[in-house]
């Protein structure tokens, strides 16, 4: 017979204890570092990273100071102008959905009356302020909720103090908290709809606060990241099997809250039921502007469309955009879907809901054939960032199966430290390309995505690109560049017809600093020999290098913008805009570089010239730079730009092909 007295007794309490999951030690200490790294990146982000971001920034700025939607005035100023934008009712609209917009908006009022801060005036401390608000605060309040599930879901320590490392420093979701963008916010959202949702179908709770909080934020997400629904909707299913008073009762009337709203906001800002999005490839994202197409008329980079399905499948999963490439963390996640008998049967709800909702989002953007772009220039597949937290849950099976594994813990180690990287290389934009893709890109294996390059006509080591064919004694073709040196005196540069005899074309050059009186060469020219692309040295007779040496050199120099001939390179198309006509002049970008010393011993320093030809004006260039910058640390220590002021001739509007 056993002995019994001395065996203390267990109270109801205890038990409950002994149940409950543990945290580890370790993770308090996981959570503070991200947040102090977090916090120090979106306190030192650049504001207006990109044209995504700047989009949502100019309809915050206009909805707060101006009362409208229109971003014409703000999106016009020097670091605001975006190619995210529609044209509508002869305004500029941010082409992205009304409701976040709406909500930053409100953020930004509510800042700008507590601080005095203003966009304009306080960029940095106010959009770093309201990154804080609408980015960070809330996802540091997902990784408490993120860790919560881990704890109450998986079994091992290892698991748990992973899950939480790989979610706060080896996803994009970090990344981006520096930036304005819908992706964050849909992700922590999804967490505040997911936490509370898992509590009901995987615990049995029946708090019906549970499902008005869930039914909110997956409304909420699914406005801010439109394939959302998917998830909205699934988890409404399995929550109508599980409670189906509960859900049509709470979870469905909030989850059409945030809805409402953004339909209403929608309204309000297209004019109709449509967002701007939903009219890509219509007249509200091909038109000409004062004379300037859209981007959208001819994309460039990733808005190429370059790649096939196959192509764009692949490197989507393992390729310089891949899920599993960027953080091959998930690559366990296939386990886990494969081989569900490896979880809790109720935790299968979440595996399901991973799967499926990985095969419908995957699937909605490989069927969007006209937008194989991965997001544009972005360091990841940012439209699936929202998936993040169901598929960092997913991986709790085969974590907590094999945690006592080396195998498994090198090949996590590895792939945790690939996602680090993923995630920290583009921390201070994410608006740049993956590290795979740089790396592809640097041995010319992703060349399809270049921007293509305007070739030049003929061979060119001038400034300006072409000669009059005819002369008019009355009124000689013309034109006048203006500059301000460093000192801020005006420095004008013209030239000017004085007409042909057999090969030898006459031009006056002529320069003007500070309304003195101006200094004019004349210029005898083989425009034969200039036509063909031949050397300067060649078409230019006079100034005769015999006569007039030293005169010569310095008229050289100063064609060329260099101190030797070198050969112009050619840019790409742009659009300037100039005070002769309000359309603005379709150019070809090109520049000269060159190495130079004056003596052997002396230190070097580069000289470059930027030109762009015009075939609109008269000797085809519509502006110029020389900048001249220290050999050793490449330093800039002149630059001048000097932009045509005035013309002879030129067409009244620009000459551009009509849109189809």
């Amino acid at each position: 017979m056993v002995d019994e007295s001395h065996i203390e007794p267990v109270s109801l309490e205890d038990l409950k204890a002994e149940a409950a999951p543990r945290t580890p030690k370790s993770i308090p200490l996981v959570i503070i570092l991200g947040m102090a790294i977090a916090t120090t990146f979106v306190w030192s982000s650049t504001p207006l990273q990109s044209a995504n971001d700047r989009s949502r920034w100019c309809s915050v700025y206009a909805l707060v100071h101006q009362q409208a939607w229109e971003i014409d005035q703000i999106e016009s100023r020097d670091g605001w102008s975006t190619i995210d934008k529609v044209r509508h009712n002869d305004h500029f609209y941010s082409s992205k959905p009304a409701f976040l917009q709406a909500v930053v908006a409100g953020v930004y009022w509510c800042v700008q009356r507590t601080t005095g801060w203003n966009l304009i005036k306080h960029t940095e401390e106010s959009s770093r302020l309201i990154l804080t608000i609408v980015n960070l605060i809330p996802t540091i309040i997902a990784w408490f909720l993120i860790n919560g599930m881990v704890i109450r879901y998986a079994k091992e320590k290892y698991t748990k103090r992973l899950l939480l490392i790989a979610f706060i420093f080896a996803t994009p979701i970090t990344t981006y908290l520096v930036t304005l963008n819908n992706h964050v916010v849909a992700a922590w959202a999804i967490v505040f709809a997911l936490s509370p949702a898992l509590k009901i179908i995987i615990d049995g709770q029946d708090d019906k606060r549970l499902f008005l909080i869930s039914g909110f934020f997956a409304g909420f997400a699914f406005v801010n990241e439109l394939p959302a629904l998917s998830f909205a909707g699934l988890v409404g299913f399995i929550l109508l099997i599980k409670a189906p008073r509960r859900s049509l009762a709470c979870y469905l009337p909030m989850l059409l809250i945030p809805v409402v709203a953004s339909v209403a906001l929608t309204y309000w800002q297209t004019g109709g039921w449509k967002p701007f999005y939903a009219y890509y490839g219509t007249e509200k994202y091909l038109y000409i502007h004062e004379g300037i197409p859209s981007y959208w008329v001819n994309p460039r980079g990733f808005d190429k469309n370059a790649d096939s399905l196959g192509m764009y499948l692949f490197h989507c999963t393992f390729g310089h955009h891949g899920i599993f490439s960027l953080t091959p963390l998930f690559l366990f996640m296939p386990l886990a879907w494969i081989v569900p008998g490896w979880s809790q049967k109720p935790f299968r709800w979440v595996l399901g809901m991973s799967a499926i909702l990985t095969f419908v989002v995957l699937g909605f953007y490989l069927s969007r054939t006209g937008n194989y772009n991965y997001g544009g220039n972005t360091s990841t597949l940012r439209w699936l960032m929202w998936l993040i937290p169901i598929w960092t849950l997913s991986l709790i099976p085969v974590l907590d199966r094999f945690s006592n594994t080396r195998t498994l813990h090198i090949l996590a180690g590895l792939f945790l430290a690939v996602g680090c990287v993923s995630t920290f290389w583009p921390i201070k934009n994410p608006w740049t390309p993956p590290w795979m893709f740089s790396l592809l890109d640097l041995y010319g294996y992703v060349s399809q995505y270049d921007d293509p390059i305007a070739p030049l006509d003929r061979k060119h080591d001038v400034w300006f690109s072409s000669l009059p064919d005819t002369y008019d004694p009355e009124a000689p073709t013309s034109i006048k560049l203006i500059s301000n040196d460093q000192f801020g005196a005006e420095i004008s540069l013209a030239l000017s017809d004085r007409g042909r005899t057999d090969n030898k074309q006459r031009v006056s050059l002529t320069q003007t600093i500070n309304a003195s009186i101006p200094s004019s060469i004349l210029l005898l020219i083989d425009h034969v020999k200039f036509n063909a692309g031949e050397p300067i040295d060649d078409w230019l007779i006079e100034p005769n290098a015999n006569e007039l040496a030293e005169q010569r050199e310095i008229v050289l120099a100063l064609l060329r913008g260099l101190p030797v001939t070198d050969e112009y390179r050619a840019g790409r198309i742009r659009f300037v805009h100039t005070p002769l006509r309000d359309d603005a002049f379709t150019v070809k970008h090109a520049a000269a570089q060159e190495k130079f010393r004056s003596e052997e011993n002396d230190p070097y320093f580069w000289f470059r010239c930027d030109t762009w030809y015009c075939d609109d004006l008269p000797f085809g260039v519509c502006k110029m730079k020389f900048t001249i910058s220290r050999g050793e640390d490449n330093v800039v220590v002149s630059e001048q730009l000097f932009r045509v002021e005035s013309a002879s001739s030129f067409p009244p509007e620009a000459t551009l092909p009509p849109l189809e």
